[in-house]
């Protein structure tokens, strides 16, 4: 069986707690929970070249 190439994550109370930070600039910031990026560092032990899109009601971000 192939292995997925693109991973699409809805984040919004999913992967975050709800909590936001701020910068001084007024950016916004999400929170992760532990657990959740311990999985992500995991998936990209396994597949390095797998792509990881993030969902959110605010933006959405696309990386490796």
């Amino acid at each position: 069986m192939e292995r997925p190439k693109h991973l699409i994550i809805d984040v919004d109370g999913v992967a975050t707690d709800g909590s936001m930070i701020y910068s001084n600039l007024g950016k916004q910031y999400k929170v992760f929970g532990p657990d959740d990026v311990d999985a992500l560092n995991w998936l990209h032990k396994i597949d390095p070249e797998l792509q990881v899109t993030f969902v959110s009601a605010v933006l959405i971000v696309t990386g490796k």
